[in-house]
């Protein structure tokens, strides 16, 4: 029997990992929301659930993710994934606040590209909000595009190469407090 945790945002530089339940099998992650990016290309955010014995292996654990796919197949395909990491500058503790910092990720057909690394993030929500827009921008809608246009996984995996370098490094991080703006 393994304990699931995931984590839980407690202010601009720190989490918590809580516990959630125990599970013998596989578990899944928490669906947020699915959104539409083009014609049959959807995109949908999770919240990352993990076993005891990965938290306590790893420093780096995935928070979030952005999972963009084809569903217009029979099986819907992941085209690429864009991850919301937290590193751990102690050791983990449960139920204990949490230092570290945030690092987002690109990740498709084993090609990896850090897009933000920042110790802190003001407000989670906003975060992700930045983070679906940019996944509806330009540069990464022309990135989609080639994917799915492409045919053998060689092609996908050179044209994931060559459009990664024009994906912006930064994404547009929001990290100031919003206490007098008008929240969505």
């Amino acid at each position: 029997m393994h304990k699931i945790y995931h984590f839980v945002f407690k202010s601009e530089n720190g989490v918590m990992l809580k516990e959630i339940g125990n599970s013998e099998g596989i578990i899944g992650d928490e669906f947020i929301e699915k959104y539409s990016i083009i014609d049959t290309i959807i995109g949908e955010i999770m919240k990352c659930n993990m076993i005891d014995d990965y938290v306590k292996k790893m420093k780096k654990l995935p928070f979030y993710y952005f999972d963009i796919l084809d569903i217009g197949k029979k099986e819907p395909e992941s085209l690429l994934r864009i991850f919301i990491y937290f590193e751990l500058e102690e050791e983990f503790k449960e139920n204990v606040f949490l230092k570290g910092k945030y690092e987002v990720v690109l990740e498709g057909n084993g090609v990896t590209k850090v897009l933000e690394e920042t110790t802190e993030i003001k407000n989670m929500n906003r975060f992700i909000d930045e983070l679906k827009k940019f996944t509806l921008s330009k540069n990464v809608i022309d990135m989609i595009v080639n994917i799915k246009m492409k045919t053998s996984e060689e092609e996908i995996i050179e044209d994931v190469k060559r459009n990664i370098k024009r994906v912006p490094t930064k994404v547009p991080c929001i990290t100031r407090t919003f206490k007098n703006e008008k929240m969505l």
